[in-house]
């Protein structure tokens, strides 16, 4: 862990933090993470002794001189960055040989002062040097070596020190033996030149030793064993001296605060109590007036001033009061409960007169000097710490206060309280902090938790319920600091263990229960909604549950660690569960959340959390009273709908627009599952109001502005909520046309979201209101979509709304669509490379709602355009590999035809469709084209593909919603889309009489799947290719298959290529028709793939299917005859003729050098002209990397091969050779090379590739413009 910390900043970590202030990298960050290794690759060896003892030595030693070497160089001036690498370099070796030993540090605690004692003489040289400004780049990594060495000890360090101090603790301790027993020097000398060297380390630059200086000198100081310590007159000698600095600039360099972090120290130590209180209220004088003083952290003077004021309260305190104390602390931490397995008896009024004498002798005087010091302390460094913006100086002052009110009077401790929560302050809504916020709950929680007098403070229902109002409430309600809300839950959860009578926690139950059921399930932060079911679970658990109905018991039953881990699953599912449960007893509960969500979340700057604060109120208006739900729509969330952005900001008015959809569209619900509350649930004004939202929101032009999207989006999801709600919202006839006007604009909208919520609300109004609206309508504004279709200049983002809203009326009508309609659906979604109106309107997403609305006529259409339907799935599944700016966008179209296609046939096997559209599913085109999906080098398409098919193969039915709900709401997943309603009608499929059946083909490829489902999918791909008796399915697949075993992504081509190995090792037959499909693949590549540039051939298919070609020559997994290696040769010669692709090039340069100098027969003719692309053409390529790359394989293959094609002497010219450098360094060799081989250099001239081949060959090309240059 390579941490930086700052002066006011603490980092709890479980290593050496290591301070680097030049960006040194620290090795102790990967020895930190190592430990986190679990099995297999971080297992170490066992061992029995520490056997590598010399070794470990040794790296220490030449780990030391060179830290010393390096302080030299930087001390002269040259330069140490070798030296330092090379330091660290051993650090990381002395890391991994003592690895062994994390777990058994017991073999090292006999070689601990042979390990430390060179590191330490290196510190201690370093800061008896007087030069604290000349730190060396080495020392933080001496000072890192220690702890590497002593975090495997047996034994934990002795001593009362932090996590960050104990793991020096041992080096401490050896250092002390070294310095002070074994010193030249006797008593006082000894200790002098000891403070002095740790002086010098507490002014230097070396954090790690400031923190082991001052720990050192904290301990000198509390030695009692001698009698003339100079260390300590010295140290409240300098603590004397911070009474001159009246100023932070006469403290420049902060030389004189050092004594503050040795007092910090002192204060840790167990031997504080034995000082007497003249030196520790000179500490704590010296700490007030350090506040101030530049470099002075704290952190370090609130804790140091919170430590020592307890300790002098707490001697101050009688010891009849102590004991007292620690009675009634153990009878209210339930000590008696604990022990005794007999339940308590009942008080006797005896025994209660007793308890409560221990309380009321709480009571104390303290001397005067002292209460004033502790009085100036708290005023002037502890409350206003509670404020600090660094976090853990709010916690530094929240824990001195818990500990100094701990053993304060009782009358003291209840003031301190009152400071806190002051009656004047309107529950710190007023301070506008979430600072103070902050560190006033956890100094609430801090003083509760600890049983102290505080406690006492709440002697009635009223106190308690006055601290939730003013301390819990408004931390629960800050939205800008989680910190303040986890605090907050912190409060309730000292409250349940520190209040003295438990009755009046049962009193304020429903309260803390109304915070709690806020932050457990709407709390935006999980760490939030964690802490708040842990508080509810201390605050049951104390409280006690008689019967199963308790509330408490409720609330716990459902909320706990791992229910709320899923916010969207908490605050609605979650919320309307305990909403109906707790409202039965506390009818103030629905309220309280409905104004939560209101005033907080619904206000929330962050779009998702007020798109789920609107479902939350959705989910509690089924416990809502009737009278109060149109109350609260009428008078809160239609007025912020309808506000100027003056007075609610655009934020607000869109999450009130979603709540009161929401509200609509759960008393629409409520209604239908309850017909008799039909009218009562809204009043008519309020429908009214709910009616007029929308023209209302467009004659005040309420769109525009900045999020003016958003608020369009969201009047389109209250449109769909009303024509949703055709039992409680009746419209009149005017007011559909109305809508469907307002609708139209948001459908060219230029965002995606709105025009999905425009889409939704059609849909909504065809599927909900089907007697409402008229045919005439709905044709016509189909038409009115298809006219704009057709202009070529119309803008593109207006066309994929039109396309959407084409693709959702075809499924939520009734009647199968118009030809029309099916012939656009087709057109846009194959208009790849080129389209027929325009090359302008060429774009992606209008091709994904295209194949939405091909799905949409598959499961509406008639039979007469099965075939052609999925004739044009199956093309965009396999052709559409059109990329831009954003990258493979042809990818979602694959992937969405994959999906859909794979849903088809599924629902077609259940009998959801017609016999014609099984007919025209069950080809062996789908199948073929399923297959190459789910061998194609992405990752989202070919788990997509592999998923459906094997939903095919296992008989997995996917029926819900079909498959225009399956891709609709995986596309809408991708968009910032409103929260939708399932308005579309199902598919529901036919009961078949007998058992589905498939065509035989289908059912030998399937069983590949169903056999072996784990099996590889390049693996299945490659087998099933021998399934199909037609060429071009098997080109199709082989096309995919090719095109990810040369996939730039390693993993892929790792797979596919070991699956073609795996297959070809032991299969003659499968060889010998590989070979042959290969070189049918190339000649017949256009007619199962579409390639607009010459530049997209060779990256999607001419390196591929080189790279593959070279794997399986190299590997000899080739069946080629005589005529195959001619035609193969003359393939790869033709690639590389004329091309400037490199990648292109060096696969060329290796497959030509494979069949050079492999084992297969060529023809003289073809050999030689392979001598003449390698020596002639391409070791002298124009391209230093075709050159390098040549020249580097041919030296390769030469060692493999048995033949000799060239003497030795012309290969070693050949890989002596620097072919990276200018021509004038390597022509005079290549022209020596090409005269010893018989060849002549010749340049390299561009030869265009033909990219068309005969419409007739492949059934795609009625689909496909295949003349493209």
């Amino acid at each position: 862990m390579d941490t930086i910390v700052s002066n006011e900043e603490s980092v709890a970590c479980t290593g050496v933090i290591d301070y680097d202030y030049e960006a040194t990298e620290c090795w102790g960050k990967n020895d930190i993470c190592d430990r986190g290794r679990g099995d297999g690759e971080g297992e170490v060896e066992e061992v029995d002794f520490f056997k590598e003892k010399g070794k470990s030595l040794t790296l220490i030693e030449e780990i030391v001189a060179l830290a010393v070497e390096q302080r030299e160089l930087q001390g002269t001036g040259k330069a140490f960055e070798s030296v330092l690498g090379r330091c660290q370099r051993l650090c990381y070796d002395l890391k991994d040989l003592l690895q062994p030993y994390q777990e058994r540090g017991a073999l090292l605690d006999a070689h601990m002062a042979d390990l430390t004692s060179p590191l330490i003489a290196f510190i201690v040289d370093q800061v008896s040097r007087k030069d604290p400004h000349a730190w060396p780049k080495s020392c933080h990594l001496i000072c890192s070596t220690p702890y590497l060495i002593f975090k495997g000890l047996s034994k934990a360090p002795f001593g009362h020190f932090p996590h960050e101090i104990s793991l020096i603790e041992p080096v401490l301790d050896q250092a002390e033996v070294l310095l002070v027993t074994e010193s030249d020097n006797k008593g006082s000398e000894a200790l002098e030149g000891w403070e002095s060297n740790c002086t010098t380390a507490l002014q230097g630059h070396c954090e790690r030793l400031h923190r082991a200086a001052a720990l050192c000198l904290a301990r000198l100081i509390a030695r009692e064993d001698i009698l003339q310590n100079s260390v300590k007159n010295d140290f409240f000698a300098q603590l004397s001296a911070l009474s001159d600095i009246a100023l932070v600039s006469e403290d420049v360099n902060g030389e004189r605060w050092s004594c503050i972090l040795v007092a910090h120290q002192l204060s840790k130590l167990p031997t504080l109590r034995n000082m007497p209180n003249s030196e520790l209220i000179a500490i704590v004088q010296a700490a007030s007036r350090a506040w101030g003083l530049r470099g002075v952290p704290k952190k370090v003077v609130v804790a140091l001033c919170g430590r020592i004021c307890a300790e002098l309260v707490d001697r101050e305190c009688p010891d009849r009061v102590r004991q007292a104390r620690q009675q009634w602390r153990y009878r209210q931490a339930g000590g008696r409960r604990l022990c005794s397995p007999l339940p308590q008896e009942a008080l006797s009024d005896a025994k209660k007169e007793r308890v409560d004498d221990e309380l009321t002798v709480g009571e104390f005087t303290m001397r005067e000097s002292v209460q004033n010091l502790v009085e100036d302390v708290i005023g002037e460094i502890l409350l206003p710490s509670l404020e600090d913006p660094v976090t853990v100086v709010r916690w530094a002052a929240a824990k001195a206060l818990g500990r100094v009110s701990n053993v304060l009077p009782s009358a003291a401790a209840v003031d301190v309280l009152a400071a806190l929560t002051p009656d004047g302050d309107d529950g710190l809504r007023s301070l506008g902090s979430a600072h103070r916020l902050h560190g006033t709950s956890l100094a609430v929680a801090e003083m509760l938790r600890r049983l102290g007098s505080t406690a006492l403070a709440f002697d009635s229902p009223e106190s308690l319920e006055s601290l939730l109002d003013k301390v819990a409430r408004p931390a629960f309600e800050c939205q800008g600091l989680a910190a303040t809300r986890d605090a907050a839950c912190f409060v309730l959860w000292a409250v349940a263990r520190g209040v003295c009578d438990q009755e009046i926690v049962s009193r304020n139950l429903d309260m803390i229960l109304r915070l709690l059921v806020c932050s457990s399930l709407l709390d935006p932060n999980i760490v939030v909604r964690r802490a708040a079911s842990a508080a509810a679970q201390e605050v049951v658990g104390r409280l006690g549950c008689t019967t199963a109905d308790d509330a408490g018991f409720l609330f716990v039953n459902l909320v706990d660690y791992w229910t709320v881990a899923n916010r969207t699953h908490a605050a609605t599912t979650l919320l309307g569960d305990v909403t109906g449960k707790l409202c039965v007893g506390d009818p103030h509960l629905v309220p309280f959340v409905l104004d939560h969500l209101c005033r907080l979340h619904l206000r929330s700057p962050d779009k998702k959390t007020r798109e789920l604060a609107a479902r939350s109120i959705g989910a509690v208006v089924p416990f809502v009273d009737e009278g109060h739900l149109s109350e609260y729509i009428s008078h809160t969330l239609l007025p912020a709908s309808l506000e100027e952005a003056a007075s609610h900001p655009t934020t607000f008015r869109h999450g009130a627009l979603l709540a009161v959809s929401e509200v609509v569209v759960a008393c629409e619900n409520l209604v239908r599952r309850d017909g008799s509350r039909s009218g009562k649930i809204l009043d008519t004004p309020t429908i009214t109001l709910i009616r007029n939202v929308v023209p209302k929101l467009e004659k005040a032009r309420l769109y525009r502005g900045r999020g003016g999207e958003m608020i369009r989006a969201a009047a389109c999801s209250l449109v769909q909520a009303v024509f949703y709600a055709r039992s409680c919202i009746p419209l009149k006839p005017n007011t559909i046309p109305r809508y469907i006007q307002s609708i139209n604009s948001s459908i060219r909208h230029f965002t995606a979201a709105v025009q999905i919520a425009a889409a939704e609300a059609l849909m909504a109004l065809v599927v909900c209101r089907p007697g409402e609206v008229t045919i005439d309508e709905i044709t016509k504004a189909e038409a009115d979509y298809v006219k704009k279709l057709e202009v070529s200049d119309e803008n593109v983002a207006a066309r994929r709304g039109y396309l959407l809203a084409l693709a959702v009326l075809t499924r939520a009508r009734e009647a199968p669509p118009q030809p029309e309609v099916v012939s656009l659906f087709i057109r846009e979604a194959t208009g790849w490379p080129e389209h027929p109106i325009s090359k302008d309107v060429v774009d992606a997403e209008t091709r994904r709602w295209a194949v939405v609305g091909l799905l949409a006529v598959a499961e509406k259409g008639g039979s007469e355009v099965a075939a052609e339907v999925v004739r044009a799935l199956v093309r965009c599944m396999v052709i559409d590999y059109a990329t831009d700016t954003r990258g493979d966008v042809g990818r979602w179209i694959r992937q969405d035809a994959a999906r859909g296609v794979s849903a088809l046939v599924a629902l077609a096997l259940a009998g959801g469709l017609s016999s014609w559209w099984r007919e025209a599913l069950l080809a062996d085109e789908t199948l073929a084209g399923l297959i190459a999906a789910s061998v194609s080098r992405l990752n989202h398409v070919r788990v997509v593909a592999l998923r459906g098919i094997e939903d095919i193969a296992m008989g997995r039915r996917r029926q819900e919603g079909g498959a225009f709900a399956l891709v609709y709401e995986s596309i809408r997943k991708g968009y910032e889309a409103s929260p939708r309603i399932q308005v579309y009608p199902p598919v529901v499929a036919e009961d078949l009489t007998e058992s589905p059946t498939w065509p035989t083909l289908w059912g030998g490829v399937l069983s590949l799947y169903r056999e072996q489902p784990k099996m590889s999918p390049f693996l299945a791909g490659l087998r099933a290719i021998g399934e199909f008796p037609e060429a071009r399915d098997k080109l199709t697949i082989l096309s995919s298959l090719v095109s990810s075993t040369g996939s730039l992504s390693h993993a892929v081509s790792r797979d596919a290529s070991a699956a073609l190995t795996q297959s070809l090792k032991n299969d003659d037959s499968l060889r010998a028709d590989l070979a042959g499909l290969l070189l049918l693949l190339r000649r017949e590549i256009t007619t199962v793939a579409v390639f607009p540039t010459r530049a997209d051939r060779d990256g999607r298919f001419a390196v591929p299917w080189l790279t593959t070609l070279e794997l399986l020559l190299d590997r000899e997994l080739l069946s080629l005859g005589e005529d195959q290696v001619a035609e193969v040769t003359k393939a790869i010669l033709s690639e590389c003729r004329g091309s400037r692709n490199v990648g292109k090039l060096r696969e060329c340069a290796a497959c030509l050098s494979t069949l050079y100098f492999g084992m297969l027969s060529v023809k003289v003719e073809a050999r030689t002209a392979i001598k003449e692309a390698l020596f002639g053409r391409l070791l002298c390529h124009g391209f230093p990397k075709v050159r390098h790359a040549t020249a580097k394989v041919m030296y390769e293959k030469s060692l493999q091969c048995a033949r000799e094609e060239a003497d030795d002497e012309t290969f070693d010219m050949i890989i002596e050779t620097d072919w990276t450098e200018d021509k004038t360094a390597w022509e005079e060799v290549h022209s020596k090379i090409c005269s010893r081989v018989g060849v002549q250099a010749s340049a390299d001239e561009e030869v265009p590739i033909s990219l068309s081949a005969p419409s007739h060959v492949f059934g795609y090309a009625d689909f496909v413009k295949e003349e493209y240059r």
